[in-house]
């Protein structure tokens, strides 16, 4: 009789098993939609910040950063303003 017990624990055991993972397969779906919805708010926060990074680089280069000539060109002029 007691080979047959077991036997029986080694099944109750497998079953037990079988629940958690049946259990864990069905909560699949709904960590699935929650990850997707995650990254669809990722996705539209990273399409706003490019949205307004655009905004800045439409600008002229001359305005966004001063080049070597454009500092050359301005550094005279401070020189022999009449006000100095």
């Amino acid at each position: 009789m007691l080979p047959d017990i077991d036997k029986l624990l080694e099944l109750q055991i497998a079953d037990k098993e079988i629940r958690r993972l049946r259990d864990e397969v069905a909560a699949l779906p709904k960590r699935v939609a929650v990850i997707e919805q995650k990254l669809a708010g990722t996705k539209a926060h990273l399409e706003k910040a490019r949205d307004r990074g655009q905004g800045r680089r439409s600008q002229p280069q001359e305005v966004r950063r001063p080049t070597s000539k454009t500092c050359k060109a301005r550094s005279p002029s401070i020189a022999t303003s009449p006000w100095t």
